[in-house]
């Protein structure tokens, strides 16, 4: 399985300040699909990588 974008080129709806230092939360979420007939126990583990644009 490939690279599954989820939801690219989205703003987070802030405006700009030149004085603000507070943290930022993104929300997030992600889930794990069945892709295949058969499930087996087992691990799942997964990675996700994000790039973020600052402008």
């Amino acid at each position: 399985m490939g690279d599954v974008p989820v939801g690219a080129f989205k703003g987070v709806g802030t405006s700009p300040d030149t004085t603000w230092t507070k943290a930022f939360d993104i929300p997030l979420k992600a889930r794990y699909v069945q892709t295949d007939n058969g499930i087996t126990p087992g691990a799942a583990n997964s990675a996700a990588t994000f790039t973020l644009t600052y402008q």
